[in-house]
C-alpha cells in the first residue's frame, strides 16, 4: 500500500507519509495540501483539525478534522519539521537543497506521491494524488457513510458534485439489478 512506503526514520519519509495522510483520510486535493501553512493546523474541541483553502476559495474556510488514530502521523512532522528548523510558514516545505524550507509545489507533491505508487508496484499510470482523495470519498460511502458526510468530507459545495462518487460505489456495491426477481 502507498501508506506502507514511505520511510518513517527519514525526514522526507515523515513529511510524506502526513502529506499521503491528510489525502488518503481526509479527502485533500493536491492544491490544499500545497496552500496548507502551519497556522492552518488548529483543534476544536478535542479535535485536531486543518482549516483548508478550497479549490476555487481565497481563504481557509473550510475544515477537515483528522482522524483520532491519524493525529500520530500529523504530530510527527510537526517534532521532526521544529528539529530540521524549519522557519516557513508553509505547513509542507522541501528537503531538497535547491529548494529546501520553500513551500512544495504541486508539481512536488505529484511526483511524491506517484513515486509511491511505484515503490507499492502501482506502474498502470492511472493512479494520481486525485485517487487517494476519491479513495477516501468512496471508502467513506462503503462503510455506510451518507451524503451529508461524504459532501462535507470532500468540501463540495454541491451535494450534485457528491452524488457521483455515491452512484458510482453503489453501482457495484449495491446495483439496482440485485433488487429485481421475477
Amino acid at each position: 500500500a502507498v501508506l506502507d512506503q514511505p520511510d518513517p526514520a527519514s525526514p522526507a519519509g515523515i513529511r510524506d507519509l502526513a502529506i499521503i495522510t491528510l489525502m488518503a483520510y481526509c479527502g485533500l486535493r493536491t492544491i490544499e495540501i500545497h496552500r496548507l501553512n502551519l497556522d492552518d493546523l488548529g483543534t476544536e474541541g478535542d479535535r485536531m483539525v486543518l482549516y483548508v483553502q478550497g479549490k476555487g476559495h481565497t481563504e481557509a474556510d473550510a475544515t477537515a478534522v483528522i482522524p483520532r488514530d491519524q493525529e500520530r502521523i500529523i504530530r510527527a512532522w510537526l517534532v521532526e519539521r521544529r528539529r530540521l528548523g524549519e522557519s516557513s510558514k508553509a505547513l509542507f516545505v522541501s528537503l531538497s537543497p535547491r529548494s529546501k524550507g520553500g513551500r512544495l509545489s504541486t508539481r512536488a507533491i505529484r511526483e511524491i506521491v506517484t513515486g509511491y505508487y511505484e515503490d507499492a508496484g502501482v506502474t498502470n499510470g492511472a493512479k494520481t494524488t486525485h485517487s487517494l482523495r476519491h479513495t477516501a470519498i468512496t471508502t467513506y460511502i462503503k462503510a455506510g457513510g451518507d451524503l451529508m458526510g461524504a459532501q462535507a468530507l470532500a468540501r463540495h459545495e454541491s451535494p450534485d458534485t457528491t452524488t457521483g462518487y455515491i452512484h458510482e460505489v453503489n453501482r457495484i456495491v449495491n446495483p439496482p439489478e440485485d433488487l429485481i426477481s421475477y
